[in-house]
């Protein structure tokens, strides 16, 4: 039987989505352009665009609101949005466009493989820039979809192999002879086994900081997470671990330690190589936002808002996550999960 997967999204978003220009999203090593976006919340059709020049190796799923795809943006896979789908100048889907309550408008120099709207398609069909079926006034199901995860610090964690280590919360300067969670999290650079670690701190790494660890490391920051400038996080012994930078499910936004969001800086890298860096998870029911040049392997899964500004490139890698799905610690490097189903049809 084939492995249960944690998390199946490489950028889940509860609510806003917004992406800046020189994006890049890579699909998962081997498995083609599978790396899925979600954004599950209600927002008006401007609020989620594919950018100028963006290049996504996966589909766009848009269950609540619409999308608009910027001068240049290349989706490798499907766009498939409730409301109406607007597809500027030299905008490719190489699979369909779907828009299951909405329209779809194309500029004369987009080019889609496919093309069905329960509304209406502009230009009408047929037209040069839908390349295979195109039909308006379709009926199509509903977009597909995911449901936010709960992620919380318990004894899935150590059930699935991981040590657990309980730091002493000391969230700023200690006197001497005192450690502070900081001094914790970077004694995991001699760690050997998965570990597990949780705070309520606010965690704020300060600019030039350099951690590294030697096994697959679980962080559980109530307060939130953020770096600054210049910040890394890789393997110590040139191999490749699992990162997991998470704030755990039904924490409030913002809580009493902090605002609960997850903020990485310009130049944040997890990796040390091209064989050797961190299979990195975020995860916040708050916000995600990442600055320039950041570049990582993993997914993002967000219960608030996602913003990412220029030169953001990410290779999505499926992690498992104890405690979700049955999920138990080592991710499946196969498992590919797909839409096995969906109906479309045609009014008469």
């Amino acid at each position: 039987a084939a492995p249960t997967p944690g998390l199946t999204a490489a950028i889940y978003s509860q609510n806003a989505l917004t992406f800046s220009n020189a994006l890049t999203v890579s699909g998962q090593p081997g498995q083609g352009n599978n790396a899925g976006i979600y954004l599950n919340g209600n927002n008006n059709d401007t609020a989620v665009s594919c950018p100028n020049g963006a290049v996504i190796y996966g589909s766009l799923y848009f269950p609540q609101t619409g999308v608009s795809l910027g001068n240049a943006c290349h989706v490798a896979g499907d766009v498939w949005a409730y409301g109406n789908v607007n597809a500027n100048n030299n905008v490719t889907v190489d699979g369909y466009v779907r828009s299951t309550d909405g329209n779809i408008t194309l500029a004369n120099s987009a080019t889609v493989n496919g093309a069905l709207a329960a509304g209406t398609i502009t230009p009408a069909c047929p037209n040069t820039s839908v390349l295979g079926p195109c039909a308006s006034n379709a009926t199509l199901g509903p977009v597909p979809t995911e449901t936010f995860p709960a992620i919380t610090y318990g004894s899935a964690w150590t059930n699935a192999g991981f040590t657990r280590y309980d730091p002493n919360n000391n969230c700023t300067s200690a006197p001497l002879g005192q450690t502070t969670v900081y001094q914790d999290i970077a004694a995991m650079s001699t760690v050997t086994t998965p570990t597990v670690i949780a705070t309520t701190c606010a965690l704020s790494f300060s600019n030039n900081t350099a951690l590294t660890t030697s096994a697959d490391l679980a962080i559980f920051a109530e307060g939130g997470i953020s770096t600054h400038n210049l910040f890394s996080f890789t393997p110590a012994d040139g191999k490749v671990h699992n990162l997991y930078l998470i704030v755990p499910f039904g924490t409030p936004c913002p809580n009493a330690y902090g605002s609960g969001n997850i903020s990485l800086s310009n130049n944040t890298t997890f990796l040390a190589s091209a064989t050797s860096y961190m299979n990195v998870l975020l995860y916040t029911p708050c916000n995600i936002s990442s600055g320039n040049k950041s570049t990582f392997y993993g997914q993002i899964y967000s219960g608030g808002s996602t913003s990412f500004t220029n030169s953001f490139t990410m290779n999505f890698v499926p992690m498992s996550v104890p405690g979700v799905n049955g999920a138990t610690g080592a991710p499946s490097p196969t498992y590919n999960a797909q839409v096995a189903y969906v109906r479309e049809a045609l009014n008469p």
